[in-house]
């Protein structure tokens, strides 16, 4: 058995690129799957509000404990820079924002528990759905305007002379 696993997978490079391209391809149908259970007509104004504002507190705390917790060699820029790539909200979001309507869905129709789980499903549901159409595009954006701004190549190179000088740095 163990002969034929390593022919099939040839290593741990094969085994991540198969993983890797089954990420990729997945990742397309998970939002049009995730797109197509929210209808857009449906939202009150109540769950449209609620869930921006739990977006907004939520996104904000975000970036200063992201900002905060990169720790190392980070200047100023790099740290905001990192808040900033850690900003949009979709996979995991598009993945488990489902499963409390999928719960409420499995149980039989009438019983209390599909009559309490369900609304709230569905406002999860569509938190998870706008969450995914305000971050992403603004995180994107935010990535590529910062990026080439904010962040710098460093190379440090070791120079020694009799004296014995400290390493240098050179920016790029």
């Amino acid at each position: 058995c163990s002969k034929l696993l390593k022919y099939v997978w040839s290593g741990p490079c094969m085994l991540k690129g198969v993983l890797d391209a089954g990420r990729t391809g997945m990742q397309p149908a998970l939002f049009m799957l995730i797109g197509a259970a929210v209808d857009v007509s449906s939202i009150s104004e109540s769950e449209l509000g609620s869930s921006l504002g739990i977006l907004a507190i939520a996104l904000s705390l975000r970036i200063v404990l992201t900002y905060f917790c990169v720790g190392g060699d980070f200047e100023f820029w790099e740290r905001l820079f990192v808040a900033i790539a850690w900003f949009p909200k979709a996979t995991v979001q598009a993945a488990v924002g489902s499963e409390v309507l999928d719960t409420a869905l499995a149980e039989d129709e009438g019983s209390d528990a599909r009559n309490a789980l369900e609304p709230n499903g569905r406002f999860i549901l569509t938190a998870a759905v706008l969450s995914i159409l305000i971050t992403a595009p603004i995180g994107a954006i935010g990535i590529a305007m910062t990026g080439p701004r904010w962040l710098k190549k460093r190379i440090t190179t070791s120079v020694r002379s009799k004296e014995q000088q400290p390493d240098e740095e050179i920016e790029l």
